[in-house]
């Protein structure tokens, strides 16, 4: 059986990988994922365990931060990433590089909803993530990928670029990159739609034939099948007077809010104005965010918090939907819901990419007292031929639930090709 080595700053992405167990085992694959987690990103866990029926361990359980010891340990066939622009996972891919091991970037979103470059940073919050981070990167993260420069005998442009990426790193325009450096391509890249290829070849350089498209696994995790693709054009459907927004949890990475209070303004506000129309605010939380503090926040304010669990359900009863940049946007508009891009307050400057400005029954949102007519209008523009167009482009391959059997695929084919 070959073995595929899973590596990622932590266990919280680990439900990316549990899913591809049983497609991974049907082609004589098996998975172990190692993680960077006691490095800071996710304390406190047991160096070797197991979640569902993936076999993990933490950086810990290996010799200091050589990461040409954890292959030399492991010996995999194969590499999988689910992002590959930090320090760390680059250092990985320089050994992998040397060994002559193939590596996979593996998208964990669609990140065609994003306009590239186009996040406005808030610098003192960013400043907040960069000196909560400090001595992490110091300690670990910057002296590891300078021993694998050295290791794998990097060039002087490699050093140079280095350089630039520590500025950039620091000053925040490592967020808006348009490119990254060579030693964060990997071997091939699979992504969820068609609309990511382009961003793969210009973030990182790959060619066409380097990228392939896997289906779109946020439909799995909240359930959405083939049959759900659609259902809100229904005119008579059941409703609730809900309108959800979903959030991304741009407040934690210092982008466009200036606080966490500036957060919490911009949602009240929205919900005030939800209230005003004779509707309750339902908001979908990035899971990084503080559930706890998120309820005791809004408690009293026309806003109600929405589980993963429930999400789908409550979704489909919906007025319409208010979003952020996020690939779980995906699921709402492949509903045919009326969706408003959030441009209004901290949020007046913000991009939204090719696959949300498309979309046939959704527009940008420049401010609250534009939700009535937003409302209105939407209400009654269903184009169906329209929207099928823009889901066939963009739902990915169907069935959704294939989706790990194609990444299987892909793995094999890199461990049959020539090294």
């Amino acid at each position: 059986m070959s073995r595929i080595l899973c590596f990622d700053s932590w266990t919280r992405g680990s439900r990316h990988f549990v899913r591809l167990q049983n497609a991974f085992a049907q082609e004589g694959l098996q998975l172990k994922l190692v993680h960077l987690g006691s490095w800071g990103n996710d304390v406190g866990r047991p160096v070797v365990e197991n979640i569902e029926q993936l076999d993990v361990a933490d950086i810990a359980a290996y010799r200091g931060i050589d990461f040409d010891w954890i292959l030399e340990s492991e010996k995999p066939d194969a590499v999988v990433f689910l992002s590959t622009g930090t320090f760390a996972h680059r250092a990985m891919i320089r050994y992998c590089r040397a060994r002559g091991i193939p590596t996979l970037n593996l998208y964990h979103g669609l990140l065609a909803v994003q306009a590239m470059g186009s996040y406005e940073l808030a610098p003192k919050v960013y400043a907040g993530f960069v000196l909560r981070r400090l001595k992490k990167t110091f300690v670990k993260t910057l002296p590891c990928y300078v021993r694998s420069l050295r290791a794998t005998r990097a060039t002087p442009r490699d050093w140079l670029f280095f350089l630039k990426d520590v500025f950039d790193l620091a000053t925040g325009r490592i967020i808006n990159s348009g490119h990254y450096a060579d030693d964060a391509r990997t071997t091939h890249c699979c992504v969820y739609t068609k609309a990511d290829i382009s961003h793969a070849e210009s973030l990182y350089g790959f060619s066409a034939e380097e990228v392939t498209v896997v289906g779109n696994p946020d439909l799995i995790h909240f359930g959405l099948q083939a049959k759900h693709i659609g259902r809100c054009l229904d005119p008579v459907r059941p409703l609730q007077p809900w309108i959800m927004y979903i959030d991304t949890a741009l407040v934690s990475l210092g982008i466009a809010y200036s606080s966490w209070e500036n957060f919490r303004q911009h949602i009240e506000a929205t919900a005030e104005s939800c209230r005003r129309l004779g509707y309750k605010l339902l908001l979908k939380p990035h899971p990084w965010h503080d559930i706890g503090r998120l309820k005791e926040s809004f408690a009293g304010h026309n806003v109600e918090l929405v589980a993963g669990d429930d999400f789908l359900a409550k979704l489909e009863r919906c007025v319409a939907c208010i979003v952020e940049p996020s690939s779980v946007t995906l699921v709402p508009m492949l509903l045919g819901l009326p969706v408003a891009c959030a441009r209004y307050g901290p949020l007046c400057n913000m991009q939204y990419g090719p696959v949300l400005t498309s979309y046939p029954r959704g527009q940008l949102l420049g401010a609250l007292t534009d939700l009535p007519d937003f409302i209105r209008t939407q209400a009654s523009v269903v184009s169906p031929s329209l929207f099928s167009k823009w889901a066939n482009e963009n739902s990915g391959p169907l069935p959704p639930e294939a989706m790990p059997n194609r990444v299987a695929g892909v793995v094999k084919n890199l461990l049959r090709a020539p090294r």
